[in-house]
């Protein structure tokens, strides 16, 4: 059974399906399965009753009735849709079309009139609504990635049943009667409704139902498909291919009606040529669609169906037969299920998984359906044109559609941006397009200059600024904005001069009286207008002599006065300095020496210095890229990145530079256009390592240590494989703008796996294929490497990276493994009851156990990384904070914050407990105990008020790291991630009172 097990589990490896993927793939593929094997009888059967008990030659109107039939059909599948819910209503589809299977066979039985071509309508309702129903279940069971995977292997299940429905049926007909062939299929159907429940139950992912009216579903899936360029193209493409599909099918039937005599050879030269045409179709599904699919992606999959109707009309223009029909009707056959229905389905798994069953159901009920008419029509008008013009219009409109369908591959990428974009909420990233399109009147107007007269000024701020983006009123807001410069709060009237950049209002006297504010910080937003402007000759003179440093040294910067520049470099103030190196960074160019800023202790001077001098001495700049600053890293960066020998330099980090300073070269190149040359290569060399650090993380887990350097490694592993991937998926889209850029990689990094699936197939979309496929292959992969090393080898392996912090780390463990076995080793050569083994280790001394009074900063590091609230930052940002904090040790009930004391520090319980309580009546309370990991006294570092609880040593003392109040800040402003966490860590304690 293990043998068996394991066999099937190498086939379905072999397929693409992954471990945890094995209970959906078996349960959904047996779903398709089933109800293909039963379409395949329904089909068969209407088709033969309809030809031999009613006439072929009524073939034409049937298929532009069944247009509209089938059309309502599917619009009643929308309305328990949105009633029930994908989930609910899937099994009752099926029980609906048992129920009409049954009311089929009945009139069948009592000879109704008109009942042949009921059951050929039938078979179509049957086919659109179960073809519906299983790709709206696939798409909800599946995300992106999956659906690009997993739907050709569904589609061969699909294959697999209809080889066996259409093998069945010549016999089945002879032995139980062609009409009885709905019988069998209502049977199979009945199943279907089963395992759409056990699917359902075991696999959705969501279960909301919004129990929308039909109307308001319809008007959904319109408002979806039309708000999307992708999906209109995909609307016409339904409807081509379904004109395409009976454009075919129709000459393919008459030929196939006129070639026999009796019912028995027409429905079994049809279930015989459809069993021939779908094992060679389950054949190139299997074995070739998946990894077409994988190689040259969903939409030029999809284009092979067009290619093969435009082949097929242009042989039938040459030839038309009963073998060249059944040829072209064979190849049509294969394209469309083999490849067509996977890539269909596909196609629309580049929604949001809420959109997708809606869309997808309105497209097969409107688009598509309209298709089935319009052939119709072309069909019985047809009548009126010869063969060769019939099959001449058919290729024209297949290369039309070939087309249309090449021209998807960009609407497809950018669909797959898009819901990557809709998955993450933007508050603010559209304030500025909403100013401007604000729709400006009286009471507009009136509401800005009713805001203008508020007490706050933060409200007469934003006042200004509405008004400096209104476009269709400038006279009024003008007038406005002069008001407002006359405001008593500097902040007001600094916000009227970044005004006049806006266009609303441009007054060179407000810009004049601007530059002799009392404020500095007006004085300095007037200047820095003049420099946007490169407007020196309306500098006033008054600022080059101006009291705040900061407006003199942009004055200075603005008119180029090298010697105002110089006075201020060498002034022993510091605020002076700052300026002077800020006006040197505005210059195009200097010869100014200041490298003494370069190790100043202040952020500001290093990265002013750093900006300043990226171009005139780049290799002097480059230690500032592994600056402990991540704002002074990406501004050293970034303005390396303006000129060719930055560049170089930039491109030369990337080679050997520590993992910080890679992070900010890498980021700048790819923002700069142009700069990013041979970022492919290089990606692909990270590829490399990313593969080398997961082959040895997967052969470490293996070994199940407890130790704590073994978690810390482990983490660290899983760390810099994510940084090197994240670097790589940066680099392979390096040539895409930086907006698709950062939804790429913030769509990879997002929690939600359909958000993250459609983000990593945006990315094989817009980079290097050969390289991307790598680069998600590993990420997705989540199989043990079954060659892995001894985890003692990896070790060792690892203990000669070149990465400090892996072998540093790896040594850790090594050392940590090799004590605790050799102290067993001695322990047990103590105890052995020969003499010899008890003098094998004669000489060499037992390892004495450290028990430092200090942590050492490796042993800090691996304490940080235990805490939730460090989790996520880098070794090297770890190292940071711990150089910044100081180690603390209290003893057992020992006082540590005193209740009404001021906070300057906040502790991290590394080890023991800390017990926070309140005094009230001369009685203690207990508020809440801190263990290891937790954050106490970060309370009075935010509000800024005394300590407002005694906090004290648990029973057996604690350690602890204490960081300082400065730090603490600089920590929330330079990493807001801690913050996030903190704020998560505060609003549980809040909950749980």
């Amino acid at each position: 059974m293990a043998e068996h097990t394991t066999t099937a589990g190498r086939i379905e490896a072999s397929l693409g399906v992954k471990p945890g993927e094995r209970g959906l793939v078996r349960w959904v593929t047996a779903l398709f399965a089933v109800c293909f094997a039963a379409v395949s009888l329904v089909l068969n059967s209407a088709d033969a009753l309809f030809f031999l008990r009613f006439g072929v030659e009524f073939l034409p109107r049937m298929i532009l009735a069944s247009g509209l039939v089938v059309m309502v059909a599917i619009l009643a599948y929308m309305a328990g849709l949105g009633r029930l819910g994908a989930r609910r209503w899937s099994p009752w589809a099926f029980v609906a079309i048992v129920l009409l299977l049954a009311v089929e066979r009945a009139g069948i039985a009592i000879e109704a009139p008109g009942i042949y071509p009921v059951v050929w309508l039938g078979g179509q309702v049957s086919i659109m609504v179960v073809l519906t129903a299983l790709w709206n279940v696939a798409a909800e069971v599946c995300d992106t990635r999956q659906a690009k995977r997993l739907f050709p292997l569904l589609a061969s299940a699909g294959i697999a049943g209809g080889i066996v429905g259409n093998l069945a049926t010549g016999p089945l007909a002879s032995a139980l009667g062609t009409e009885n062939l709905v019988v069998v299929a209502a049977m199979l159907f009945a199943v279907a409704s089963v395992l759409a429940t056990g699917v359902g139950k075991r696999f959705f992912i969501s279960a909301e139902v919004d129990h929308s009216p039909l109307l308001a579903g319809l008007r959904h899936g319109i408002k979806v498909t039309f708000s999307s360029r992708m999906m209109r193209l995909v609307a016409f493409v339904g409807l081509a291919m379904n004109i395409l599909f009976f454009l075919v099918a129709f000459p393919f039937s008459d030929a196939v009606a006129a070639s026999f005599d009796s019912e028995p050879e027409v429905a079994g030269f049809l279930g015989y040529f459809s069993s021939f045409a779908t094992a060679v179709t389950f054949v190139v599904s299997l074995f070739v669609a998946n990894r077409l699919v994988n190689r040259l992606g969903v939409v030029a999959t999809m284009l092979i169906v067009p290619v093969v109707y435009l082949a097929g009309f242009a042989t039938w223009v040459i030839a038309f037969d009963l073998r060249t029909a059944a040829a072209v009707r064979g190849a049509q056959w294969v394209a469309v299920n083999a490849f067509g229905s996977a890539a269909w389905g596909a196609l629309f798994n580049v929604l949001p998984r809420r959109h997708r069953g809606t869309v997808m159901a309105f497209v097969s009920a409107v688009p598509v359906q309209v298709g089935t008419s319009i052939s119709g029509l072309i069909l019985v008008a047809g009548t009126e044109l010869s063969e060769t013009q019939r099959f001449l219009t058919g290729a024209v409109l297949a290369a039309t559609t070939c087309v249309v369908v090449w021209r998807m591959r960009r609407a497809y990428t950018q669909a797959l941006l898009d819901a990557v974009k809709g998955g993450f909420v933007e508050v603010f990233s559209a304030v500025g397009a909403g100013f401007r399109s604000m729709t400006v009147g009286a009471e507009a107007i009136d509401a800005v200059q009713e805001a203008m007269s508020e007490e706050a000024p933060e409200a007469r701020v934003m006042a200004v600024t509405m008004l400096a983006s209104m476009d269709g009123a400038p006279r009024e807001a003008g007038r406005l904005l002069h008001e407002a410069f006359e405001d008593g709060d500097p902040r007001v009237r600094t916000a009227v001069v970044h005004a006049l950049g806006k266009g609303t209002l441009d007054d060179p006297l407000v810009l004049d009286a601007a530059q002799t504010d009392p404020s500095p910080t007006v004085r300095l937003a007037a200047v820095e207008e003049l420099a946007r402007r490169d407007a020196k000759d309306m500098l006033s003179q008054d600022v080059l002599s101006d009291p705040d440093p900061r407006v003199r040294g942009r004055a200075a910067g603005l008119i180029g006065d090298l010697n105002a520049i110089a006075s201020l470099l060498e002034s022993t103030a510091s605020s002076d300095q700052l300026a002077g190196l800020e006006a040197v960074a505005s210059l195009p160019s200097h010869e100014f020496e200041l490298s003494r800023f370069l190790g100043h202790e202040s952020r500001r001077f290093r990265s002013a210095a750093g900006i300043a001098m990226a171009s005139t001495d780049p290799t002097a700049v480059i230690p500032l890229l592994d600056d402990p600053t991540p704002s002074t890293r990406r501004a050293v960066a970034d303005r390396l990145a303006d000129n060719d020998s930055g560049r170089a330099a930039l491109r030369a980090v990337l080679e050997d530079g520590s993992v910080r300073a890679t992070d900010a070269a890498l980021s700048a190149l790819v923002r700069e256009p142009g700069s990013a040359d041979g970022l492919v290569a290089w990606a692909d060399g990270e590829t490399d390592r990313v593969a080398y650090l997961r082959h040895h993380r997967l052969a470490l887990s293996e070994a199940g240590s407890e130790l704590p350097e073994a978690a810390f490694l482990l983490r660290l592993l899983e760390m810099r494989e994510r940084t090197l991937s994240r670097w790589a998926a940066r680099a392979l889209t390096s040539t895409a703008s930086s907006d698709t850029v950062e939804t790429v990689m913030r769509g990879i990094s997002a929690d939600d796996s359909d958000l993250r699936s459609q983000a990593m197939e945006a990315l094989e979309t817009v980079a290097d294929r050969h390289v991307a496929r790598r680069l998600l292959g590993m990420m997705e992969d989540d199989r043990r490497d079954e060659e892995s090393a001894r985890h003692i080898s990896s070790l060792q392996t690892l203990a000669e990276d070149f990465d400090p912090w892996i072998r540093a780390s790896a040594t850790k463990w090594l050392a940590a493994e090799l004590h605790s076995r050799l102290t067993g080793l001695h322990r047990a050569t103590r105890e052995d009851p020969s003499t010899l083994v008890r003098d094998s280790l004669q000489g060499l001394s037992p390892p004495q156990m450290r028990e430092p009074k200090t942590l050492t900063p490796m042993e800090c590091v691996i304490a940080l990384s235990r805490v939730p609230l460090f989790s996520d930052l880098d070794p090297e940002d770890m190292e940071r904070l711990a150089e910044v904090t100081s180690q603390r040790r209290y003893g057992a009930d020992e006082m540590i914050y005193r209740e009404g004391a001021r906070g300057e520090e906040m502790l991290i319980i590394l080890q023991g407990e800390a017990v926070a309580s309140r005094s009230r009546d001369d009685e203690a309370k207990v508020i809440r105990t801190f263990g290891p990991g937790d954050h106490v006294g970060e309370l009075a570092l935010l509000r800024g008020q005394p300590r407002v609880s005694d906090v004290v040593a648990g029973p057996e003392g604690a350690q602890a790291l204490a960081l300082g109040k400065a730090e603490f800040q600089a920590i929330l402003e330079e990493r807001p991630e801690v913050a996030l966490i903190m704020l998560g860590t505060l609003a549980d304690r809040i909950a749980a009172g």
